[in-house]
């Protein structure tokens, strides 16, 4: 290979680097996002029911 190529393969590997890099980092946000959303969901179950609802009156 030339030297050329070499240095457009390397480039190339690098972009897919690059986009393998943030696709990661974007798929750890969503995760810590589901983390939470799920903790929150957890504590909303855990509060107490009221017994009765009030009636609505038209």
């Amino acid at each position: 290979m030339a030297t050329g190529d070499l240095e457009w393969l390397a480039e190339q590997i690098e972009i897919k680097l690059e986009r393998i890099r943030a696709k990661i980092e974007s798929e750890h946000e969503m995760i810590q996002r589901s983390s939470e959303l799920i903790a929150k969901a957890k504590e909303l179950l855990s509060e107490p029911v009221p017994k009765f609802w009030p009636s609505i009156r038209k």
